[in-house]
């Protein structure tokens, strides 16, 4: 029996997932409480690789002083010697493993422990209270665990990410992105990131992602029998992107099959993105230059920059350029190029951009041009369980995914396949149509929408009064995506007039391509920050401008950080300022929506104060399902119009009626609306109590 547990322990890569009932397990605090609870207290479980196979590759990187931070004063001052006591690491799904016990038997005091198991946290702290006592255990989970920024040296992570990054019910990983965004937060600059995973192109495509601005990113490999590797990422202080270094030798397909493969394809595709991210030379951040040596004109000189932070309000793709004759009239010009003609020649071309400093009599220009949405990409996948998407099975769905943001779908539309009718062409006719996909602009994807749609009917006292006298209804939506919820809104609820508010033309575009989105009188875009917009018709508002003001606005936006907890909206959407111009931009009973999920519970708490600070009692919320903190927020402006749950209740009940008289173009959306009507009944909370 012992012989047999040695051996499930030298190679659990390959049998793991025998453990639990199914791979979604795990992600489950309930199976891992059960897998630890049935082996008991003094059975010890290592993931990958034993203390032996580690330790040298493991404590040299603890011990190397990071490549990353500042040089000590004195061209040959050698960098100040790593103690491993000073050292604070963190160990995250610590489990039943020895790791944190070798460490600290090898001088590394300092050493927190963390992991969502109560029993195996509870079990490790008393065998370890006595001879470690330094070291401490928390029972948590790594996905939403607040510790204090820069609070860490080292994150060391056996199998946590791995585990994570399994798809459980179609969350496409979102736990193992949420997790690497908190150890983003948590590392001191020049900390680092060590983790220990078996090469899978899904986990190291999002990983290379995640860790891609402001990361020094190395390989290594454990053994040539093992497949596990390690993956080393050194936390920068600026957002210079930096090649990926590969110390794997003999790590190859004739010893590692498949795992190679995949190795090769993420790395590959990581790459090609960095040499093209850059345009075949150093994308370097002003940290990086020395700035000394632009003190003189070097004629025809050409530096790429990163200005700014991916996760911040500023961020720019850089071009320093001297001009290739002497310093004219102007000795420095800085040019920030519009997203709209930012592929113009001028612009995208190098003789174009020598031109222009020509024309502008400059010595030295820097184009800046902005990173709004960055690289979006349309697939289309095939349903295959009903719950991934709502649809049937065999349905075809079409995505908009926003890389910044790759866990989730800006968007989703069902397809229907289209036969076009037999022609003749020149006496013949053709022996058979063309099946063409086009997308169902009467299905709503998302569940949140279809919570939208009944909330705007059975709450906004502008739309229930429209639908008897005809009335239109000034509405506002801010996001476009693929254009799926406003075009739905033009076509069931008649009384709509649309503005979309986006921020990138782009996006735009993409809708109008892929998705069928289009504009009318009844529905237009307006491509501004929606902020802005708000703030501008607030503004008006109160300057006594005779624009009408809005009756319903809808929030519906992505966070543009994708290490924050909040995923919808961006965190200038739940700013007190932005909320109050909302407010002042409603018509008397005007309806506030917005899509709003945060991880953090202690965030969302303050936000769901600030919504109430702003609009008082009138807030409902409903939230989507327990799995998720997801809800969708209703706010209605007048104070003295009060939403009680009967209210809803007698709502319902006549929505149910209305929609069953009409002749509806889609029988199935009307029992889908009147399916959320109801299930809101039961989700509803007032004031977020």
């Amino acid at each position: 029996m012992a012989r047999k547990k040695k051996q499930q322990r030298k190679q659990p890569e390959e049998n793991y997932e025998h453990l639990f009932r199914s791979h979604a397990g795990l992600t489950s605090e309930e199976d891992w409480e059960q897998f630890y609870t049935s082996r008991g207290s003094d059975d010890f479980f290592e993931w990958y690789a034993e203390w032996p196979q580690i330790q040298s590759l493991l404590t040299d990187q603890l011990l190397s002083p990071s490549s990353l931070l500042p040089e000590s004063s004195g061209a040959a001052a050698a960098p100040p010697a790593v103690q491993p006591g000073e050292l604070k690491i963190l160990v995250p799904g610590c489990g039943s493993s020895k790791l944190s016990e070798h460490l600290y038997d090898a001088g590394f005091k300092q050493i927190t422990n963390v992991d969502f198991s109560n029993y195996v946290i509870e079990n490790m702290s008393k065998r370890n209270s006595e001879q470690r006592p330094e070291m401490t255990w928390h029972s948590n989970d790594m996905t939403i665990v607040m510790f204090p920024g820069k609070s860490f040296h080292d994150v060391v992570d056996k199998g946590l990410l791995d585990a994570l990054m399994v798809p459980k019910l179609g969350s496409n990983g979102a736990s193992g992105i949420l997790y690497m965004s908190n150890v983003g937060r948590i590392l001191k600059p020049g900390g680092k990131f060590i983790c220990f995973t078996v090469p899978e192109f899904d986990i190291l495509d999002v990983l290379f992602y995640k860790f891609r601005f402001g990361w020094k990113t190395s390989l290594y490999t454990i053994s040539e029998k093992l497949h596990t590797i390690m993956v080393v990422v050194e936390k920068d202080m600026c957002a210079s992107v930096s090649e990926i270094s590969s110390n794997m030798d003999g790590y190859s397909v004739a010893n590692h099959g498949d795992k190679a493969r995949q190795l090769n394809k993420a790395l590959e595709k990581e790459r090609k993105f960095r040499s093209e991210y850059s345009g075949g030379s150093v994308l370097r951040a002003l940290k990086d230059l020395n700035l000394g040596e632009l003190e003189e004109y070097v004629p025809g000189r050409r530096i790429k920059l990163i200005l700014g932070e991916p996760e911040g309000p500023y961020f720019f793709k850089g071009l320093l350029l001297d001009a290739q004759q002497d310093p004219l009239s102007i000795p420095f010009v800085v040019y920030v190029v519009p997203r709209t003609i930012a592929e113009d020649w001028y612009f995208s071309s190098e003789e174009g951009q020598n031109c222009l400093a020509t024309n502008l009599k400059a010595g030295r220009v820097l184009l800046a041009k902005s990173m709004l949405t960055g690289t979006i990409t349309v697939d289309e996948v095939v349903c295959r369980n009903k719950h991934s998407y709502g649809g049937d099975d065999g349905s075809v769905f079409r995505r908009l995914t926003f890389e910044r943001s790759c866990a989730f779908s800006q968007s989703k539309a069902l397809l229907s396949s289209q036969e076009t009718s037999k022609t003749k062409k020149k006496g013949k006719q053709n022996k058979s149509g063309v099946t063409k996909h086009r997308v169902d602009l009467y299905y709503l994807t998302f569940p949140y929408h279809n919570v939208i749609i009944s909330g705007l009917m059975l709450i906004s006292p502008h739309l229930k009064g429209s639908i008897s006298t005809g009335s239109k209804v000034e509405t506002v939506v801010i996001g476009l995506g693929g254009g799926s919820l406003p075009m739905f809104m033009k076509k069931q609820l008649p009384t709509l007039n649309i503005q979309v508010v986006e921020i990138d033309d782009v996006v735009l575009d993409v809708a109008k391509k892929y998705f069928d989105f289009t504009e009318d009188e009844r529905l237009r875009v307006s491509i501004s920050d929606g902020v802005k917009f708000i703030r501008d018709k607030a503004d008006s508002q109160a300057e006594g401008e005779s624009s009408r003001k809005i009756d319903i606005l809808i929030v519906d936006v992505n966070s543009s950080s994708s290490s924050s907890p909040l995923t919808f909206p961006s965190a200038d959407f739940v700013d007190e300022t932005f909320l109050q111009n909302a407010k002042n931009s409603l018509s008397d009973e005007g309806l506030f929506v917005m899509n709003l999920t945060c991880w953090d519970p202690l965030l969302g708490a303050a936000i769901h104060w600030i919504l109430k600070t702003v609009f008082g009692e009138n807030l409902l919320s409903v939230q989507l399902n327990d799995d998720s903190p997801q809800e969708v927020v209703f706010a209605v402006k007048n104070d003295c119009w009060m939403v009680t749950k009967d209210d809803i209740s007698k709502g319902c009940s006549k929505l149910e009626r209305s929609l069953q008289k009409q002749d509806s173009v889609n029988r199935k959306w009307t029992e889908t609306v009147i399916k959320a009507s109801k299930s809101m009944l039961k989700l509803l909370k007032f004031c977020f109590s």
